[in-house]
């Protein structure tokens, strides 16, 4: 699942299901329609339906750090990285808990994921990595546009993906994040790609919230115009990035319900 610049359309195929996410929108004349709440991912495999969902006995759930080139300049990435995953940790009524290993000693790089005796193999290495792509050469490895694709979260389902076969529960086995950190972008923007790719990691999908929803209709003429948006109101899980991106790296209500719906404490 992706993340994409303010105006895009994007097909991605996603977790080597057949899923198909087709999406677009434009920011500048949105028509009021119905609310939408947030979505957890499912498959259904073999007549059998899942939602994606990280087992409570692997929390918490461990990571390693790309320790290549981050494309952040001189920006701490370790710290960087654990204020982001400390937000889903802390998100009230939900119980989501990471262990941050370190950062790896090589670059995780296009030729470190095409080596086959590499520990990184994205999927079915059974390890969870947060990989920075400074060049976009990653994202176009995988056939995706570095200049309209923020970022990926993939989680990695045992059963639901050929190359992990076994059988279907929608537990998530393995899974990897990784950052477009080409171009410009500030740190506010990576934040908030961050934090949204994490939630796809866990097990979440995009949220279908039309930006009408947090807006006035000054002229009642039945659209919102960009500047009748208030924006920190628009969920971290939706798929778009905002025109202010630190607006986007804190979760909002729809996100928290979503994540204590998938991971609730245990005496919620």
């Amino acid at each position: 699942m992706t993340r994409c610049r303010r105006r895009c359309v994007s097909a991605i195929r996603g977790q080597g299901s057949g899923f198909l996410l087709l999406m677009g929108v434009a920011f500048l004349s949105l028509r009021p329609l119905p609310a939408a709440a947030y979505v957890i991912l499912t498959e259904r495999v073999g007549g059998k339906i899942g939602a994606y969902y990280w087992s409570v006995e692997e929390m918490p759930i461990s990571l390693v750090v790309d320790g290549g080139e981050s494309g952040l300049g001189d920006i701490e990435v370790l710290p960087f990285v654990e204020e982001e995953l400390r937000k889903w940790e802390e998100a009230p009524y939900a119980f989501v808990r990471f262990a941050v290993e370190g950062m790896t000693q090589e670059d995780i790089d296009v030729e470190t994921l095409e080596d086959e005796s590499s520990p990184f193999l994205l999927i079915g290495d059974h390890r969870q990595e947060i990989i920075f792509d400074p060049d976009g050469e990653i994202l176009s490895w995988l056939g995706l546009d570095p200049g309209s694709i923020l970022g990926l979260g993939y989680p990695v389902v045992e059963g639901a993906d050929p190359e992990v076969p076994g059988p279907f529960t929608g537990e998530i086995i393995d899974g990897f994040v990784l950052i477009n950190t080409s171009g410009e972008q500030d740190p506010e923007s990576v934040k908030a790609t961050l934090i949204h790719e994490v939630g796809h990691f866990l097990g979440l999908g995009h949220t279908p919230f039309w930006l009408s929803l947090v807006g006035d209709d000054e002229n009642g003429d039945g659209h919102v115009s960009l500047n009748e948006i208030d924006f920190s109101r628009v969920p971290t899980m939706f798929p778009f990035a905002l025109p202010d991106d630190a607006l986007a790296n804190t979760l909002e209500p729809d996100d928290i319900a979503a994540i204590s719906a998938l991971y609730p404490e245990p005496d919620f």
